[in-house]
């Protein structure tokens, strides 16, 4: 699956607002294999468990810059983020939305 880089900044979406502020935050190498030029704007908490009013929330915690074979293995669940960035990003999130997600465990 390929996704169309949103970072244009004619682009004016709360997807293509999340991806530039992810990559403000982080740069543009990617988070797991540290290639330079990442494309993807990988989500910390899946979008699914977050909701659709708050997936967008919280770019620096909830986000990390991804290059695409990483960002499909990701979704695969091949590659975890640590348990600290998955922790920094629920407390982050948890001041911001109505129903708190639960931190993950060890």
């Amino acid at each position: 699956m390929t996704r169309p880089l949103i970072a244009n900044k004619a682009r004016d979406s709360e997807a293509a607002a999340f991806h530039r502020a992810v990559f403000k935050a982080h740069g543009n190498r990617c988070h797991f294999c540290g290639a330079k030029g990442a494309t993807d704007a990988m989500h910390v908490i899946p979008r699914g468990l977050i909701g659709p009013k708050a997936r967008y929330l919280c770019p620096a915690e909830n986000g990390r810059p991804g290059c695409r074979r990483c960002h499909d293995r990701q979704e695969r669940e091949e590659l975890q983020f640590s348990l600290s960035v998955r922790k920094r990003a629920v407390r982050a999130l948890n001041k911001v939305m109505r129903s708190p997600i639960q931190e993950p465990a060890a």
